[in-house]
């Protein structure tokens, strides 16, 4: 969706070109394409170029949503909050007004606090994931905590180790967050040199 809504400089279009026709009996037509073009290598450093731009720009006007867009985003995931309720709202509609400053209307949004999404349109809202009731893929007792974040349960409860360690936290092998977890993780040792950060991909979850 990102791409789509990311146009492309006048003068370049001329090496977005590809031929159409509704049938195989009309004749080929050659179109120009506007927008950021899926499949092509350039694709992704475009729009995330044109982010970083935005957020230079616009920096004096949000200046934190520019600093989330450079520094907390990932492809075309943003992962930003806040230390309260009200500071979140706050950095959420400082983002929105940044994106949509440049003509980008922000999708799949996803909160651990409801009331963060409260006053969004529930099109713009993330689909939540569910478990499968007929399919045990871990083995463990799901529970959830008083954060509602869901943790391994059961026998290990009676174990002499701390919460975290008695109950750790479950997590897709695949999705959206987890890919941002790992992301952050390689990020935040990356001074520490390459081997590092393998280290961590490795024992990062899924």
């Amino acid at each position: 969706m990102m791409f789509r809504q990311t146009w492309i400089y006048p003068g370049d279009r001329k090496y977005q070109l590809i031929y159409w026709r509704a049938s195989k009996s009309d004749p080929l037509q050659l179109y120009e394409l506007t927008t950021n073009t899926y499949g092509l290598k350039s694709s992704p450093f475009v729009a995330i170029r044109c982010f970083h731009q935005l957020a230079t720009d616009e920096r004096n006007r949000y200046p934190r949503a520019a600093k989330l867009l450079v520094k907390k985003s990932y492809v075309d995931d943003l992962n930003g909050g806040g230390d309260s309720l009200q500071e979140a709202k706050e950095l959420r509609n400082e983002l929105v007004a940044l994106m949509s400053s440049a003509g980008y209307e922000l999708r799949k949004w996803s909160s651990n606090d409801p009331q963060l999404l409260r006053d969004l349109p529930s099109e713009h809202l993330e689909t939540p994931r569910t478990f499968d009731e007929d399919t045990d893929g871990t083995g463990f007792v799901k529970i959830l905590d008083k954060e509602n974040i869901i943790r391994v349960g059961g026998r290990i409860d009676a174990a002499n180790l701390p919460y975290n360690a008695r109950h750790q936290i479950l997590l897709p092998s695949k999705g959206k967050f987890t890919e941002l977890l790992i992301f952050i993780a390689c990020w935040e040792c990356k001074s520490a040199g390459a081997d590092a950060s393998a280290s961590s991909r490795r024992a990062a979850p899924g």
